[in-house]
């Protein structure tokens, strides 16, 4: 009797990818890359706007309660303490975040528990400071005529003529803010000297004294100043 003879198994073609084939798809991959990365950014800088913008609304209600249990005064913007205490009424305990951190319930430049290292700021992508212009009028005790006072003395409210249309605080590198046209940042430290015009999309966010938020460029916040809007 013949053996059975049964045939040879054949084998089946690959089904992997062939080289081409690999390098077509990290092509589309690092092309899709290129796209969406410039979409994912611009969307983490519209949460950190939107987080900005939410954390200047409530350092707004702060500036109001502090200026209600103080005779009506905005906070300076620092306190000096070489000021001349004759000029003008001064903050109490140090610049104007420290003045309100009562009323947000911790100093907003620091982290809870730490020795005083600043690290928490207000806006997610850098600090934020008062406009020096808004610090910068206070009324002479004698003949009730507006002077300069710099940064160094509280302003009472009553001077603010247009709190709706007048720059409280905005986003700035530096505890005092202020615009002008063709600000540039420092080569090394890339900060600009006072506000930072350009930090959330090429914009800023700016808080008015009513407690309102504007996301203007700089531009447009240079027309609102043109206009006596901003009062920087």
């Amino acid at each position: 009797m013949n053996p059975r003879i049964t045939p040879k198994a054949t084998c089946s073609s690959s089904s992997g990818f062939t080289l081409v084939e690999l390098l077509a798809v990290i092509s589309i991959v690092a092309v899709l890359a290129v796209i969406l990365f410039p979409v994912y950014q611009r969307v983490q800088q519209q949460a950190e706007a939107s987080k900005c913008t939410a954390n200047m609304r409530s350092i707004g209600a702060a500036f109001i309660a502090f200026t209600a249990d103080n005779d009506g005064y905005l906070p300076a913007a620092r306190l000096h303490p070489r000021a001349d205490k004759t000029l003008g009424r001064q903050n109490q305990h140090g610049h104007w975040e420290t003045e309100i951190a009562e009323y947000v319930g911790y100093n907003i430049r620091k982290a809870a528990g730490d020795d005083g290292e600043v690290t928490l700021m207000i806006c997610p992508g850098g600090r934020t400071g008062m406009n020096a212009n808004v610090a910068n009028r206070t009324m002479d005790k004698d003949s009730g005529d507006t002077v300069s006072g710099a940064l160094d003395y509280q302003t009472p409210m009553v001077l603010v003529s247009d709190p709706a249309n007048t720059v409280l605080i905005g986003d700035a590198d530096d505890y005092h803010h202020g615009v002008w046209k063709n600000m540039t940042p420092n080569e090394e430290t890339e900060e600009y000297l006072s506000g930072d015009p350009t930090r959330h999309n090429g914009m800023a966010n700016y808080l008015f004294v009513d407690g309102h938020c504007e996301l203007l460029s700089l531009e447009e916040a240079l027309q609102v100043i043109a206009r006596g809007r901003g009062n920087l």
